[in-house]
C-alpha cells in the first residue's frame, strides 16, 4: 500500500491566490492596435552580408565643402567615354559642384556615357582599374557595374576619370 500524501490547507490557499492574482493582472493589461494599416514597400540591392545599395534613381551628385560638412546638391552634367582598347577605356564624370567643394559623392550609370562603343553590351566581367578618381562605396562591387557609386578624391570635382575594363579576370581591378 502506498502512503497517501496530504497537502496543507495553507498551500491550497496560496495556489488559489496565485491563480486569482494572475487572472486579475492579465485583465488589467489593455491591448493596443493601430488606427491604420498603411503598407510600405522598400527595395535595395544587397551586395554583401552587411551592406546594400539604395535603388538607383538616376545620375546624382552631392558636394561637400569639408569632410564633415552637410551635403549640397549638385548635378552630373556629363559622362563621356574615351577608348583605350577594345575592352577598356576611361569614363569622365563631370559635375557642377560649387567651387571650393572638398569632394563629391556620385551615383552614376556608366551606360549613359557619350562615346560608348556598341561592343560594350555585357558588363558581367567589368571592373574598375587602379587610378580612378572615384573611390567606390563599401557597398559597391564590380557586379553592380555599369552603376558606380563612390566619392571623388579630395578637390577633384569635375572630369572624374574612372578607368574600366570589361575583363576583370585578366586585369588588376580595385573591386571584387
Amino acid at each position: 500500500m502506498t502512503p497517501v500524501r496530504r497537502f496543507s490547507p495553507v498551500a491550497g490557499v496560496a495556489v488559489a491566490m496565485a491563480l486569482v492574482f494572475l487572472s486579475v493582472t492579465q485583465g488589467s493589461v489593455s491591448t493596443t492596435s493601430a488606427a491604420w494599416t498603411d503598407r510600405t514597400v522598400v527595395t535595395a540591392t544587397v551586395t554583401s552580408a552587411s551592406t546594400w545599395l539604395s535603388p538607383f534613381t538616376g545620375n546624382s551628385c552631392k558636394a561637400y565643402s569639408s569632410p564633415s560638412a552637410a551635403p549640397t546638391t549638385c548635378a552630373i552634367t556629363a559622362i563621356r567615354y574615351e577608348e583605350i582598347s577594345d575592352t577598356s577605356g576611361h569614363f569622365y564624370i563631370s559635375t557642377n559642384a560649387p567651387g571650393g567643394s572638398h569632394h563629391v559623392d556620385v551615383d552614376v550609370d556608366l551606360k549613359r556615357a557619350t562615346g560608348l562603343p556598341r561592343t560594350w553590351t555585357s558588363w558581367a566581367e567589368a571592373g574598375v582599374l587602379p587610378g580612378s578618381h572615384v573611390t567606390p562605396d563599401r557597398a559597391w562591387t564590380c557586379s553592380t557595374l555599369p552603376r558606380l557609386t563612390g566619392r571623388s578624391l579630395d578637390w577633384h570635382l569635375t572630369d572624374l576619370q574612372v578607368p574600366v575594363t570589361l575583363q576583370r579576370s585578366t586585369a588588376n581591378t580595385i573591386c571584387a
